[in-house]
């Protein structure tokens, strides 16, 4: 589970109690949820895994720091992917914006052989009305889905059981206030949506 949208120290270390894996911090003047370098540093120490989130190239090249992860989120190619890979040294989440999961699950393999340590398929609206009844293929373990996942439709997008799952908005309070209570929520669905996999396979 990937907590994105990070944009204060208390958050993060109520996201960390909920269980995230990894937690994104936005470098962007153009977000409601902007955050900074420095709360990057403020979490590593905090013992979370930190991916930061750039909406251009200049500024992945620019904000080369602890993080442990840099997620692009604009349009890049392979040769970008590399190219970041060589300046920062980073693991590199690719983000594919698309509604159509099934090409983008296609896609996403593609980002893998490129070189992405994860792929994120962000579908910009609600994912679980996306995918209901559709016959999706096989998600790689490296691929992921993000698109308004909450505590009320959590349920239904793991039964297409993608690799990780990232939440931000549905998780507010307010844009860039995240709630403790609906992170809880989200994580105690998704735990027991795990023992009940488990249990029937």
């Amino acid at each position: 589970m990937k907590i994105c949208g990070i944009t204060n120290i208390e958050d993060g270390i109520a996201a960390l109690k909920a269980g995230a894996a990894l937690l994104g911090v936005v470098i962007s003047d153009l977000s409601p949820r902007k955050g900074t370098m420095d709360l990057v540093l403020k979490l590593k120490e905090a013992g979370a895994v930190v991916a930061t989130v750039h909406t251009d190239m200049e500024s992945v090249l620019m904000n080369n720091g602890q993080q442990d992860y840099v997620q692009l989120h604009f349009d890049h190619t392979c040769e970008d992917i590399s190219r970041v890979r060589e300046k920062t040294g980073k693991k590199i989440i690719s983000v594919i914006r698309t509604r159509d999961v099934i090409s983008g699950v296609d896609t996403g393999r593609d980002r893998i052989r490129c070189g992405a340590d994860l792929v994120l398929i962000d579908t910009g609206v609600p994912v679980a009305e996306i995918i209901k009844g559709k016959d999706l293929p096989e998600f790689h373990e490296r691929i992921g889905l993000a698109g308004k996942i909450s505590p009320d439709n959590v349920s239904s997008v793991m039964e297409v059981h993608p690799g990780f799952l990232d939440v931000s908005s549905s998780i507010e309070s307010y844009p860039g206030k995240k709630s403790a209570e609906r992170m809880n929520r989200l994580m105690e669905v998704v735990d027991r949506e795990r023992q009940r996999v488990y249990t029937n396979s």
